[in-house]
């Protein structure tokens, strides 16, 4: 899921998908970096709605650091994106 929404922030995803997340308006208080800010819109069930591609995948964005966000290549991004996943799985 984070691939695609990756490939949505670059451009390179499904029109569909890219309709799905839009990016976050901005704000006159600035208390955090904006780069790479998505909306994350409400559910009205927690069961099925929270696992939606619209609500998980910018909450999932926001928990990658921005190390690893803010990269332009997907190689690269898939590669720290594997080795920080396995450090949560394995290192806590």
């Amino acid at each position: 899921m984070l691939l695609l929404v990756f490939k949505v922030q670059l451009g390179m995803a499904p029109v569909y998908l890219m309709s799905l997340l839009k990016p976050k308006p901005a704000s006159c208080y600035v208390l955090r970096n904006q780069d790479n800010l998505l909306q994350v819109s409400s559910t009205k069930y927690k069961t099925f709605g929270d696992r939606a591609f619209l609500k998980a995948g910018p909450t999932l964005w926001y928990n990658l650091p921005l190390s690893i966000k803010s990269h332009t290549n997907i190689e690269t991004f898939k590669s720290e994106l594997k080795t920080h996943l396995f450090r949560l799985a394995f290192c806590n």
